[in-house]
C-alpha cells in the first residue's frame, strides 16, 4: 500500500524510494484566487500547487534542469497541446488558470519551475521505473487510466503537474460551497472571517486557510496529504499548517463582484 506523506520520520526516509513517496514536501497545498478582473465570474481561478515540507516551511526552484524556458520565445502553449496533444488540458488552463496582469502561461511557467521541480514524484528519473505501477497513473478529468510512459519525454513531468493541479482544483468548488451558505460576491454586502471560515472549514472537513488585500477576500489555501506519488492522485484533507494571521478583518470583508 503506498505510503502517506509526512507518515515516516527523516531517519526513515533513507531507504524509501522518492519516486513513490513525496518527500520533502509532503504537504500538497492546492491555492486559489478571486481576481475581479480575471476567469469566470462564478469561479475562483488556480494559484498553483505547492509541495510544502511537514512543518509548514518550503523549498523552490528545486531542479533548474526541468525547468520550463522562461523566454517570450519558448511557446508552452504549443507543448501542450502539438508536443502532448492536451487541447482539453489547455483550454482549461486557459480559462481557469489566470495571471493577474501578463500572459497566463508566464503564470504556469513560473509555478512549475517554482514549485513543480520540488515534487519528488514526478521527477525525471520516476518516469523510468520498470514498474509501472510504482509510479501509479494521472488520472482524473482529463485523464482515465493513464499509464505514465516508461522513458521520459522533455516537459512531461510539467504536463502531470498541470493535469493534478487542474484535478484537484475541480474537486474544491469554493465558489459554489460559499454560495451554498449564502455568501456570494457583492458591491453591498460584507461577511465576517468567521463566516467564511466557517463555510470553507464544513465543506473541505479541515481547517482552510484564506487571506485578503485589505478589506477584500484574496486567496484560499486547501492542505493535503498525499497516498504515493501525487500521480496517484489519492489525497487527503488536513488542517491548515499557516498559523500567521490570515490578513482578514474579523468584520467588513468584502467579495468583489467580478
Amino acid at each position: 500500500d503506498p505510503l502517506l506523506s509526512c507518515s515516516m520520520r527523516d531517519g526513515g526516509l533513507s531507504e524509501i524510494d522518492l519516486c513513490c513517496f513525496e518527500s520533502p514536501g509532503g504537504v500538497i497545498m492546492q491555492t486559489q484566487l478571486w481576481n475581479p478582473y480575471k476567469g469566470p465570474k462564478d469561479s475562483f481561478t488556480i494559484h498553483g500547487l505547492w509541495p510544502d515540507k511537514c512543518d509548514g516551511s518550503w523549498e523552490q526552484f528545486c531542479d533548474r534542469s526541468t525547468q520550463i524556458p522562461f523566454s517570450r520565445t519558448f511557446d508552452l502553449r504549443s507543448v501542450i497541446r502539438d508536443q502532448f496533444n492536451e487541447t482539453l488540458l489547455l483550454d482549461y488552463m486557459n480559462e481557469y488558470w489566470k495571471d493577474f496582469s501578463r500572459d497566463d502561461s508566464n503564470l504556469w511557467k513560473h509555478e512549475f519551475n517554482k514549485h513543480g521541480t520540488c515534487v519528488s514524484t514526478i521527477q525525471p528519473p520516476c518516469y523510468q521505473k520498470k514498474d509501472n505501477s510504482s509510479k501509479g497513473s494521472s488520472r482524473g478529468v482529463f485523464e482515465e487510466n493513464e499509464i505514465i510512459e516508461k522513458e521520459y519525454l522533455r516537459y512531461q513531468n510539467a504536463i502531470d503537474y498541470f493535469k493534478v493541479t487542474i484535478n484537484l482544483f475541480r474537486k474544491l468548488p469554493t465558489y459554489e460551497w460559499l454560495k451554498e451558505d449564502g455568501i456570494i460576491p457583492s458591491g453591498v454586502k460584507t461577511y465576517t472571517r468567521d463566516e467564511i471560515s466557517q463555510s470553507l472549514n464544513k465543506h473541505f472537513g479541515s481547517n482552510v486557510y484564506f487571506s485578503c488585500r485589505g478589506r477584500k477576500l484574496n486567496e484560499i489555501w486547501y492542505y493535503f496529504n498525499s497516498y504515493g506519488s501525487i500521480l496517484q492522485q489519492n489525497f487527503t484533507s488536513i488542517d491548515t499548517l499557516t498559523n500567521y494571521d490570515n490578513r482578514c478583518p474579523a468584520t467588513g470583508i468584502i467579495y468583489p463582484v467580478k
